[in-house]
């Protein structure tokens, strides 16, 4: 499996998310398609250490069966590879948004289905204590969703500022005005709003470093005597 490819296919799948950001229904099947790219991305990077390694299990490759079989195997070099991986892979999604995706991987690998998406109401310019607002009304595959989304954005901003302005008033942070409000697709996992197509976009480059980091570590794992 070509794991630059997967990883293009990703690339592909964010702009097609931002495309159609927030209509809930091209979003969810898009991030759908988002996870599957980054599970076979994963996949391929397994599977080239297969192949480096001599294992040939002649299967797509994941993380877990990769480990089993060096260990099986007491192949040194591999287990060590499966080993820094796993550390590599815990610092690289040390953070949420990367979390988020990483748990939204799983999920699609396990056949658990994908949160379901809610259009919200967020500031422009996001603060850390920010909590975006949910346009309840406005679900997938609504007919004319664009004039459902102006109508609502028009009729719920007002309560949305309320919210917003009070509690960034307590924090000293600045006011958000009517024009500074942007409707965006949400998943929540554990409790929380992610922003889809942000966090889409901040993990193309931790797919990317997972990628080249791991060639890496295999051209050093090679030049071993």
């Amino acid at each position: 499996m070509d794991v630059e490819q997967k990883i293009r296919d990703c690339c592909t799948i964010e702009a097609r998310i931002r495309q159609y950001d927030p209509d809930p229904h091209h979003v969810g099947y898009f991030f759908g398609e988002f996870a599957r790219a980054v599970n076979d991305a994963m996949d391929g990077i397994f599977g080239a250490a297969d192949r480096h390694f001599g294992l040939y299990q002649g299967r797509a490759c994941s993380q877990e069966a990769f480990a089993g079989i060096a260990a099986i195997k007491n192949d040194k070099a591999a287990c060590e590879f499966a080993a820094w991986f796993m550390e590599m892979d815990r610092a690289a999604h040390g953070g949420s948004l990367p979390r988020f995706i990483r748990d939204m991987c799983a999920a699609k690998r396990a056949g658990a289905g994908m949160p379901r998406i809610r259009v919200m109401l967020r500031a422009k310019e996001r603060y850390e204590g920010d909590v975006p607002y949910e346009l309840t009304r406005l679900v997938p595959g609504m007919p004319d969703f664009g004039a459902e989304l102006g109508a609502e954005v028009a009729r719920q901003c007002p309560a949305f500022l309320d919210i917003i302005n009070r509690k960034r008033q307590g924090r000293g942070e600045p006011k958000v005005r009517q024009g500074q409000v942007v409707a965006a697709a949400f998943a929540r996992a554990g409790g929380v709003d992610y922003e889809v197509s942000h966090a889409v976009s901040v993990y193309i480059p931790v797919i990317r470093r997972i990628a080249s980091d791991s060639n890496e570590k295999l051209a050093e794992l090679s030049a071993r005597p």
